[in-house]
């Protein structure tokens, strides 16, 4: 796969959606009576398109790009729904941000209002009581649906305010130390200090420091002796979403697994934490750890 930044894949990814679109409204010789849904799913595709802040509501922008775009396709004639092809670029924006779950979770959510769409449209061709019974259900999965996502939002993501305290306080200080120091400290002391410190809080089996350059290179700065020296992917994976948040993530599996992937086990926990100076941001910490997730309140 070519080395694109996550956020252009998902610029690509909606972008052919888009085109498909309107392929098979031209195709089908329906695009007078489609265009509205081309335009539609446009609009939507370059709504969801823009960053948003804080991280948790890109995740919740996907969810409603994939419900607008099915309440067109379930509302538009049978013989008549190109938008439907579009359907399938938000589960695989949401794999990219979240894996096999952020896919899960999206494909799940076009289900239930396709179903409920479909319900809701029929009208008197469905019985009173399956069509009751079709809605109550589907609206108990979306509200445990939604508790489920919202847990996992809330363990893998940082608050994004001053969660770094510590760290800065701790760097800080290190630093107007050195510089009353006839020879001052180095980077990697102040970074195996800061390794020392992270594991009295978050205690872990490897991790790495990387500190960024003056020319903008991020290098490898101090690392426990049972540390993987990952190299950091800022296009992709847990790296690139870290990057783009500016705040602590975490999730299960490691570091090297491919974002697609999801460790259903648990057996393994990775993170990634930014550090900053003066509110500046200086690099990152890297941990790995067999075992749960990290209480979030403590990244």
């Amino acid at each position: 796969m070519p080395h694109l930044p996550r956020r252009a894949w998902e610029w690509v990814i909606r972008g052919a959606g888009v085109f498909a679109t309107f392929l098979i409204a031209l195709g089908t010789g329906s695009l007078a009576e489609t265009w509205q849904q081309v335009v539609i799913v446009a609009i939507v595709a370059v709504t969801a398109s823009v960053p948003q802040r804080p991280p948790w509501l890109r995740y919740g922008v996907v969810l409603a790009e994939a419900a607008v775009v099915s309440i067109v396709v379930v509302t538009a004639a049978a013989d008549a729904r190109p938008a439907a092809a579009y359907l399938l670029a938000p589960p695989i924006v949401a794999a990219l941000m979240a894996g096999a779950l952020g896919a899960i979770t999206t494909g799940l959510v076009i289900a239930l209002v396709l179903i409920i769409g479909t319900v809701v449209t029929q009208g008197s061709q469905v019985p009173e009581p399956i069509a009751d019974v079709v809605i109550w259900l589907a609206l108990a999965v979306a509200l445990g649906l939604g508790t489920a996502l919202a847990r996992h939002l809330r363990e893998r993501i940082a608050p994004t305010q001053d969660s770094y305290a510590a760290a800065r306080t701790l760097l800080t200080a290190l630093r107007d130390v050195a510089r009353r120091l006839p020879e001052g400290l180095e980077e990697p002391v102040l970074a195996r200090t800061t390794i020392e410190t992270v594991a009295t809080i978050l205690p872990h089996d490897q991790a790495v420091v990387y500190l960024r350059t003056s020319s903008g290179a991020v290098v490898e700065a101090a690392r426990t002796d049972t540390a993987i020296p990952w190299t950091p992917r800022w296009d992709r994976g847990l790296w690139a979403q870290v990057a783009e948040a500016g705040t602590a993530m975490q999730r299960t599996g490691t570091l090297e697994a491919s974002e697609w992937s999801t460790d259903w086990s648990g057996s393994m926990a990775c993170a990634v934490i930014p550090l900053r100076l003066q509110g500046k941001p200086i690099g990152v910490i890297a941990l790995q750890r067999g075992g749960p997730l990290w209480n979030v309140d403590d990244l």
